[in-house]
């Protein structure tokens, strides 16, 4: 890593936007490779749990559910190491509301004291999914979220600024919300015991960011 990053990666606000950037250079990265870059809002009904980190893990295991079902119709078998160029890449994180900037309202403050979720959705040139995205979402929400605490799901196609979309995604994390509160899909191949793949695994693996900096990310 450059010697003018190694300072920012060392504590609290300085870490976490370095974090944000360094994400928002990989999604930039992946974008100029012709992937379609899309910001995703998830709201949810009342979340039972006794601590915040305990509505995140809710939170993650239905944004989980969501992205099956979407990777479903990228790919037919997107479990098979073999299929996962055809997949999606999501990058999602938990946020408060920021009232100077965000539009929000009462209702979405009072439920979960405002906790929601960003995220930057990657959807590769080849697959099987022949639709744009963010009308698809809008007419299967109901399906999408079925046997989920999810209230609505918002998806708008990244037309401009790529890398601040991604910078606003990721805003929470590290801030009013832990370093660690991150979701990425689908889950590294590594995990699987399986190679990475130069890039995504890569981000998965590198938390603080620091290897998303370099470039030359392995194009399919």
């Amino acid at each position: 890593m450059p010697n003018r990053h190694v300072e920012k990666f060392r504590s609290g606000w300085a870490c976490a936007e370095g974090l944000a950037s360094s994400y928002g250079k990989w999604v930039e990265d992946h974008i100029a490779d012709g992937y379609t870059g899309y910001l995703m809002t998830f709201m949810f009904k009342n979340l039972y749990a006794g601590t915040q980190g305990g509505k995140i893990d809710l939170m993650h295991r239905d944004i989980e559910r969501v992205y099956s079902r979407v990777a479903h119709r990228f790919a037919h078998h997107p479990d098979k190491p073999s299929q996962r160029r055809y997949l999606p890449l999501l990058v999602a994180s938990p946020d408060l509301p920021v009232f100077k900037t965000d539009k929000v309202s009462v209702a979405d403050v009072t439920l979960n004291d405002g906790l929601h979720e960003h995220g930057i959705l990657l959807t590769p040139m080849e697959s099987r999914f022949r639709y744009e995205l963010a009308t698809w979402v809008k007419e299967r929400a109901p399906w999408l979220m079925r046997d989920t605490r999810l209230q609505r799901i918002h998806c708008a196609r990244l037309d401009t600024t790529p890398g601040k979309a991604t910078e606003y995604a990721l805003k929470g994390n590290g801030r009013a919300l832990p370093e660690d509160s991150l979701l990425v899909l689908p889950k590294a191949l590594s995990e699987r015991g399986q190679s990475t793949d130069r890039g995504y695994d890569e981000a998965v693996q590198s938390p603080h960011g620091c290897s998303l900096l370099r470039t030359g990310r392995k194009r399919y």
